[in-house]
């Protein structure tokens, strides 16, 4: 079985250099997608390869 390492929306905006609201821009626009969301607040977490390659992909843009 495979894992996934799980990151917030704290580290996932600090991976990218950006801030937690333009990171919740991304994931309003469908750009980024959390793995899951969790407890009352719905608190996103992402996976860390995602954010990753989502970080290449506009460099390369």
């Amino acid at each position: 079985m495979t894992q996934i390492d799980l990151i917030g929306s704290s580290e996932a905006a600090d991976l990218l250099g950006i801030h937690r609201n333009s990171l919740n821009y991304h994931v309003k626009r469908g750009e980024i997608t959390p793995v899951a969301r969790l407890g009352k607040r719905g608190i996103a977490v992402f996976a860390r390869k995602d954010i990753e390659d989502f970080a290449e992909s506009k460099a390369v843009a």
